[in-house]
Formats: structure tokens, sequence, C-alpha cells
């Protein structure tokens, strides 16, 4: 997220303090007895990438009714994530049968009904030896609008699929429709997911400065997709730049990034 939307949540939950930080209250994942055994905030980062206590790495999505993931998308960001983590048990998507439903397109979510979500519908049993991340797809959008995803206690994220939808085909993306919103869903994924593994000095270690101060939890390299400007549809004009101009769309973490998680993965 920006800076200025880290300040918001700040002040909003009393609690979480930065981007993708880990002391929101009321962060216990919902009534499922398995969650209790997980650990909590950062915690879950070394439980994310090591193999070892657990094997398995399970992402629950839940998705508004019309508004799901693309499989293209999903099956990317599960190949980024295998190559991120340790887990021979393998990494693996999971989801409710019932849609969540809709909020409606004029709907601005807040931080609260976020976490009052996320805390109803973390609820699928992880089994044994996995750790989870929980993934929600929603309608509506951020307050302000300009937010295209989210995350918190190295536990949630929310991709603002209707936002990213809406204006992907705008703009200089107008032109290209499905190929800047496939890469901008791609992306903003990584990103968030990103933040949960503690990217970029965010409860991870940095095994090298590379931090962009002025925006916080953020990568200083534009060409990586844990830059500043994937929380925010700043990123869908970049996008549609680079695929008008034929260039190689980066939506993978840097090696700076890679080298955070490869030291994360080998700490004791």
């Amino acid at each position: 997220m920006t800076r200025r939307l880290c300040w918001l949540l700040s002040a909003v939950t009393l609690g979480l303090t930065a981007c993708g930080e880990t002391t929101s209250p009321g962060d216990p994942d919902g009534g499922n007895p398995g969650a209790q055994q997980e650990p909590q905030g950062a915690a879950r980062i070394p439980a994310y990438l090591k193999a070892s206590p657990y094997s398995r790495l399970v992402l629950e999505v839940d998705a508004t009714e019309g508004f799901a993931p693309r499989a293209t998308a999903e099956s990317a960001v599960l190949d980024t994530l295998r190559a991120a983590v340790d887990k021979p048990g393998g990494v693996s998507v999971a989801r409710d049968q019932m849609a969540l439903a809709r909020k409606g397109s004029t709907h601005e979510w807040t931080f609260q009904e976020l976490q009052q979500l996320a805390t109803s519908t973390f609820t699928l049993a992880p089994g044994a030896g996995a750790v989870r991340m929980h993934v929600m797809f929603l309608d509506g959008q951020y307050e302000g609008g300009n937010v295209l995803g989210l995350a918190w206690a190295n536990t949630h994220l929310v991709v603002f699929k209707e936002t990213i939808e809406r204006q992907c085909r705008s703009g200089l993306g107008a032109t290209l429709g499905d190929q800047v919103c496939e890469a901008a869903e791609k992306g903003v994924w990584v990103h968030e997911l990103g933040h949960l593994l503690g990217l970029v000095n965010n409860g991870l270690p940095m095994a090298a400065p590379h931090q962009d101060a002025t925006h916080g939890q953020h990568d200083s390299n534009d060409r990586c997709v844990m830059f500043w400007a994937f929380d925010t549809s700043t990123s869908l004009d970049k996008l549609a730049r680079q695929i008008l101009g034929g260039e190689t769309v980066s939506l993978q973490f840097d090696d700076a990034c890679k080298a955070d998680l490869a030291a994360g993965r080998a700490a004791p």
C-alpha cells in the first residue's frame, strides 16, 4: 500500500501500524479449531517459508459471486509461491463452495468491514501439516477507490477485483482489455502475498538494503512486483505501456526479494 494508506489503516485499526504488519487486534482465525494451532502475526513468516513444522501451504480463497480469480492468475501465483517457499507437501488452493454475497459496485469497504469478513470466512480446516494464507477477491472498492489490494497481519489479503476490472479497461488499457486486466490481477495478488511473506522489511529481514523508505514495506526497484505502485491503480498505466511497447511485463520478485526469501528459508 501507499504511505498514505498505511497511515490511514494505522488510525482506523489502532494497532495495524504499517502495511502488512501484524499487530491488528481481533485477528485470531475465526472459529476454526485447527487455526488455533497455527502461529499468529509475524510468527507465520517462517511457518510459510520453511519445510518444518508445516510441510504444506494452503491458500484459502473466498470470492464474491462473479469475481473469482482467473484460472491463469491462480496458476501463475501458485508457481511463484512454490519457488518462494520450501513446502515438500506442496502449495495448493482450497475454497468454500459458497460464494460471498455481493456488496455492489458502489460499496466502499472500510478496514473494519474487511477484518470482520476475514474473521468470519477464514474457516476451512487446514489439515495435518498445513499452514494457511487467506485470500479474498471482492467487489466494490476500498475507501477512495484507488487501492487494488491490501494485506495485513501476515494472514489475510484482499484483491479488489471489481476495481481492477473497472480501471484496467480505461486509459491506456482501454485498447488492450484482458491483457492488462490479467496482468494486473496476477501482479496485485503476488504483491500482497509478498507482504504476507514479510516483504519488504515487513517481518522478514533484508539480506541487503532495498526498501523504498518513502513507500513503507516496498521495493525500491520499479521492476519488482513489490514496487509500491502494485497496491494502487498507478500500476495499470505502467502495465499498459509495457504491453503496448512490447516489453516483458515483470510480475515477479526481484533478486533482492529472492535473497530475503532464501535467507528466511535457511534461517535457524
